[in-house]
């Protein structure tokens, strides 16, 4: 279900259409890389359009969902 509403985002986010960022200058931000259906796009967490917000927030789920503490084995 979560991969379903990833692709969906992506889909929506139409990453064709996101102009390339200018020059990093966060120290202490996120970069991201993100290749999907032939587009690659590079970009610090402060340039993330709103409409990409939905493909980060359903990737840092479905990151959290298989980080989750292993159960103490006794």
């Amino acid at each position: 279900r979560r991969i379903r509403s990833l692709q969906q985002s992506l889909s929506r986010a139409d990453l064709g259409s996101i102009p390339p960022a200018g020059p990093g200058g966060c120290a202490d931000c996120y970069a991201y890389d993100l290749r999907y259906g032939g587009h690659h796009i590079e970009l610090e967490e402060v340039d993330v359009p709103a409409r990409l917000r939905a493909v980060f927030d359903t990737l840092d789920a479905i990151i959290s969902a298989h980080l989750a503490a292993p159960t103490a084995r006794g």
